[in-house]
């Protein structure tokens, strides 16, 4: 005589189905050790600046921060030689110390006066970042003017990020899909998305932007 045949629950029966599935990538933490802006290895305990474990990191990824001596810190970002303007193109988190201890600076020399934007946020970017200052964004050509500090393509999440001395060719401190130039701090472009938390704008300027417009958003003000 056969073995009765027994029905398992359908509960049970799902649980059996999700277990073959493969498991999902564990998300990697890199730790940023440098405060000197490089791009001449891979991100390593000891040597690893900012660009590094960026360029390093895989989707879904956080970087956070363990500089030495004394804070507070300011990262001088360069130009040249596959430097320049740190590009996001995927899904990261950027966890800083407090905006009073870490700066990333757009001024390469420590003059005071930015050389070059601090951030692009790609289309396929998606990046939250909190707990930093973004300082010293400049542009000065109207063939690249959208965003002294930051340029939104993709979606971008700030919270508890300081914004100071950034400079774009015209517009207000945060423009939003706008043609010319705008944006003093950050220019988010049209389909972009753009997430604005318990920060603080702080000597934004954009060059013909009007004191009369509607700041933080659009053409005008700082």
């Amino acid at each position: 005589m056969p073995p009765p045949i027994r029905s398992f629950p359908a509960r049970l029966l799902v649980c059996l189905g999700l277990g073959a599935l493969p498991l999902a990538a564990h998300a990697d933490i890199w730790t940023v050790d440098l405060v000197s802006d490089e791009n001449d290895s891979a991100c390593i305990p000891g040597d690893c600046s900012l660009r590094e474990a960026i360029a390093g990191a895989s989707a879904g990824d956080e970087i956070v921060f363990a500089l030495p001596g004394p804070s507070p810190w300011t990262i001088r970002l360069q130009s040249g030689g596959g430097l320049g303007t740190l590009q996001v193109d995927l899904a990261l988190t950027i966890s800083g110390p407090g905006a009073d201890l870490l700066a990333i600076s757009g001024d390469s020399t420590g003059d005071g006066t930015g050389d070059l934007r601090v951030l692009r946020i790609a289309t396929t970017g998606a990046l939250a970042i909190s707990g930093l200052t973004l300082r010293d964004g400049r542009l000065t050509s109207s063939g690249d003017p959208h965003g002294g500090c930051v340029l939104a393509e993709g979606e971008g999440t700030f919270t508890a990020v300081r914004f100071e001395n950034c400079r774009a060719w015209s517009g207000g401190v945060v423009g939003i899909g706008i043609d010319g130039g705008d944006g003093g701090a950050i220019f988010a472009t049209t389909g972009s998305t753009l997430g604005i938390e318990a920060c603080i704008f702080a000597g934004n300027f954009a060059g013909t932007g009007e004191a009369s417009g509607a700041p933080p958003f659009g053409r005008g003000g700082r």
